[in-house]
């Protein structure tokens, strides 16, 4: 599970970096489109996601495994924190200036094609 944390701090960089504002159109293009990265790969987030993974995996504390930085913060597991703030961190830092160029092509996009993720889910108990 030293996975998790580290992909939810690039999941929710990635939402805040956005503002929460998809072209959901682009969004589910296959090929082509803001999102699809290099052949749909984001190389930047994968790396923040491998560094995330190994900087938990240094103060994992587990049965099965104990990293090599345990012993310094007194036995504690410190995985979970560790990963997550350092792969939003690396994410962030990676990804802002192509993030902001996105975003300003999806504010200058007509307004139909420009829409946000928020606003197709309805509030509950409203038809």
């Amino acid at each position: 599970m030293l996975w998790a944390a580290p992909w939810g701090g690039v999941y929710l960089t990635d939402l805040l970096l956005r503002r929460n504002k998809f072209d959901n159109a682009a969004l589910h293009a296959s090929g082509t489109g803001p999102y699809w990265y290099q052949r749909g790969w984001n190389v930047r987030g994968v790396i923040a996601l491998a560094v995330g993974i190994i900087v938990a995996a240094l103060f994992s504390n587990s049965a099965l495994y104990k990293g090599p930085l345990v012993s310094s913060i007194g036995g504690g597991d410190l995985s979970v924190e560790a990963g997550f703030v350092t792969s939003a961190v690396v994410y962030f830092l990676l990804m802002r200036g192509q993030v902001r160029d996105q975003s300003q092509a999806l504010s200058n996009a007509p307004q139909s094609l420009s829409s946000t993720t928020s606003a197709a889910v309805p509030a509950a108990g409203r038809s």
